[in-house]
């Protein structure tokens, strides 16, 4: 039995600065918010206050939230946010000036029906509009290089989103579960569309009825809906993560030399595919890129390949043969875990690195790890899988040279 802990790594984004506790942003003496205020008619204004060390914010009486000042608003958390299912909010105006929208700054605002964005935003943070139900319609001006992570996910009534040429990234989830949108033109400036940018939305249905493989400015974004053997063109120089995840309808896949990463999680679950072929441009096969292949019979990972990341093909429980090349660097752990079938394998010296049990062993029902009855490794005097060999007990044949 063997022990181990962790898993693939959170590939979303990590806060910081946030902004959680009001009282310690009286920086500002009560004139300067006053002064802010001025302009509005004190009779309307129900609430005002700050929302960023020179950003100040008044909500009057008929809903609106006019944003004025200068620089980045706040990062908040979650439910900590200024305006968390605050019903009184129906409209945002955000005046020029505002730089950034900071993390979770509307999350939840469920009665939001329309937001203007000025010009002066070069950046929409993370979860900043999460789940306002209401909105409709979204202007993003140009200026705006990046849309964080979840931006608009969830925003279940979005029906239209106008994009900035200035557009340089979509972060993961960032228009997720906008349910009825259908209506979005994506610049050619934009290089990374991060994954499941617009999964369960009315604009991807479309895409994948024209064709199943869903590609945007040279970047494979979905596949799910595809059946059959793929061949992934030389006119892709990017496949999304989890582009194919759970797709069980493809029975084998070329991939073209144009590529240089099998990405996290891209065939994750894909139970038939029998054959897949990577070209020698790919140097690294991600975290889970194969898991759960459970039809794969064999690989062959080319001679570019430097690095097989964790859990890249685990529970591939058809998988019989694996050739490995020499200038392969690096196994991660459980890179072959619960590969019950493949009982012989060959280390290229180039190896360097060996992650806990990643080849020889399979995870039991009680949650506990064992060796693959009948393993054996191939392998060189003196390396990192002779040492492998040896910690967990495997057998192994030196081989000359």
């Amino acid at each position: 039995m063997y022990h181990t802990y962790g898993g693939c790594a959170d590939r979303s984004a990590d806060s910081s600065l946030q902004h959680t506790d009001d009282t310690a942003v009286n920086t500002v003496s009560e004139a300067a918010v006053t002064e802010e205020t001025e302009k509005v008619s004190r009779e309307d204004i129900v609430e005002s206050g700050m929302l960023g060390d020179d950003v100040f914010y008044t909500l009057t009486n008929d809903g609106t939230l006019d944003i004025h000042g200068s620089g980045d608003m706040y990062d908040y958390k979650y439910e900590e946010n200024k305006f968390y299912e605050d019903g009184r909010v129906k409209r945002v105006i955000i005046e020029d000036g505002i730089t950034g929208i900071g993390e979770y700054a509307f999350f939840c605002c469920h009665g939001i029906e329309s937001v203007s964005i000025p010009g002066s935003v070069t950046m929409i943070g993370e979860e900043a509009f999460y789940f306002c139900d209401g909105l409709t319609e979204i202007v993003i001006p140009e200026g705006v290089t990046d849309i964080g992570y979840a931006a608009f996910k969830l925003c279940k009534s979005l029906k239209k989103a106008e994009l900035p040429e200035t557009l340089l990234g979509i972060r993961i989830s960032a228009f997720e579960k906008c349910l009825e949108l259908d209506e979005i033109h994506i610049p050619e400036n934009i290089s990374i569309i991060e994954r499941n940018a617009f999964l369960d939305t009315k604009w991807l249905e479309n895409r994948r009825a024209e064709d199943p493989l869903v590609v945007v400015n040279g970047i494979l974004l979905d596949g799910r809906a595809c059946t059959g053997d793929i061949i992934i063109s030389d006119n892709i120089s990017v496949i999304g993560e989890d582009a194919f995840d759970g797709c069980e309808n493809i029975t084998s896949v070329v991939i073209q030399d144009s590529i240089d990463t099998i990405p996290f999680s891209v065939f994750l679950d894909c139970v038939n595919p029998e054959e897949v072929t990577i070209p020698d441009s790919v140097d690294l096969i991600d975290c889970s890129a194969f898991r759960g292949c459970t039809s794969l019979k064999s690989i062959t990972i080319p001679a570019g390949v430097r690095t097989i990341d964790e859990a890249a093909f685990e529970n591939c429980t058809a998988l019989e043969s694996v050739t490995l090349n020499e200038g392969l660097e690096k196994i991660d752990r459980w890179a072959f875990l619960g590969c019950t079938s493949l009982k012989t394998i060959t280390i290229p010296k180039s190896v360097t690195g060996l992650g806990d049990l990643a080849l020889g062993a399979y995870k039991g029902d009680d949650d506990e790890y064992y060796r693959v009855d009948g393993f054996r490794m191939y392998c060189f005097k003196d390396t990192i899988a002779e040492e492998y060999a040896k910690y967990y007990g495997f057998e192994y044949e030196l081989i000359d040279g």
